[in-house]
């Protein structure tokens, strides 16, 4: 570094603060918080001088950032960093500083995103603490180190994304993209739950496709399929926010409407039975359904479903393509 055009003032402040540094380094020998860790990504040590607000560290923690050793600024301050963070780890990151000087936190430690010269970003762990104090204690040395965390970040984000993937894979019907039974039956009694503890409606469809084995019989199973997956999309595009529908069994579909009294959830079905009596399922196929409403009123899972069960029997016996409510 060029030295010729500091002022006098400057090169005293720089002795002063290399000075101490130094007197660090050596002190860091002997403590284990801050050895020179062999581990993968490790950026070296940084030092900050509180009262000049001065930082010192390896070239490392820029230089895989992008930027040239020539373009670091011979004077670093604190905030030559801080303004590369990203605006959703500024806060974080500005708070656990504070909390440490303070003296309500041990050490300074977190993980954030910086930005890199060409405008990307890096994953970056960082640790310090206080190590000097002056007179007055206040903090007078903040030492620390950084490790470079991107790659491990991916994974995790890449395993976050997998498990992700497999919960839906586990709770979704493969054929048809709904819940599937196990899922359908959990988000049940979630709902049943809420509707207690927030002393609301929630009602319930289950649905069953008339005639479904002649169906198969008639136009063959990969009909049959293709019957399955448009009832299902229809039913999709009919669910409201907080609604969810599951393939409760074979040709059967149960919905679970919150927040809805039994006579909206009966608008609801007879909307839906109408829309798909109306399609042409492979251009051609005819459909009609049956369906079951009931309303939860502080009854069992095993009751609730018994009651739609019963109400969907009587509107196949009572000539199908039909909804029927339990009354009062």
């Amino acid at each position: 570094m060029d030295y010729q055009e500091w002022s006098r003032d400057d090169l005293i402040q720089r002795i002063n603060d290399l000075e101490m540094v130094i007197e660090e380094i050596k002190k860091e020998k002997g403590q284990f918080e801050f050895l020179d860790f062999a581990w993968s990504n490790n950026l070296g040590h940084w030092y900050w001088v509180v009262p000049t607000n001065q930082v010192h560290f390896n070239p490392l923690k820029v230089t895989s950032l992008g930027y040239s050793e020539e373009e670091i600024p011979k004077n670093v301050d604190y905030q030559f960093f801080t303004s590369k963070l990203h605006p959703d780890d500024y806060d974080l990151a500005m708070e656990v500083m504070a909390g440490h000087l303070s003296g309500k936190l041990p050490a300074y430690e977190v993980e954030y995103r910086i930005q890199m010269k060409d405008g990307g970003w890096k994953w970056y762990y960082d640790r310090g603490v206080i190590t000097q104090y002056d007179e007055f204690g206040k903090p007078r040395l903040v030492s620390g180190i950084v490790f470079d965390i991107t790659n491990a970040k991916r994974l995790q984000e890449e395993l976050i994304e997998k498990n992700k993937q497999l919960e839906i894979m586990t709770k979704t019907d493969e054929m048809t993209g709904l819940y599937n039974h196990n899922a359908i039956m959990a988000a049940l009694e979630e709902s049943m739950q809420n509707a207690l503890n927030f002393d609301q409606d929630m009602t319930i469809l289950l649905i069953d496709i008339d005639n479904f084995k002649k169906i198969n019989d008639q136009y063959g199973h990969l009909a049959g399929d293709h019957v399955l997956t448009g009832i299902s999309d229809m039913i999709l595009n009919q669910l409201r926010e907080q609604e969810v529908a599951g393939r409760y069994g074979g040709e059967e579909f149960l919905i679970i409407y919150p927040e809805t009294s039994k006579l909206k959830g009966l608008q609801f079905a007879e909307r839906l039975r109408q829309e798909i009596e109306a399609q042409r399922f492979d251009g051609h196929i005819g459909i009609t359904i049956s369906g079951g409403i009931a309303s939860f009123a502080g009854q069992s899972l095993e009751a609730l479903i018994h009651e739609a069960d019963v109400n969907l029997y009587h509107a196949k016996n009572n000539g199908k393509n039909q909804m029927i409510c339990s009354n009062g």
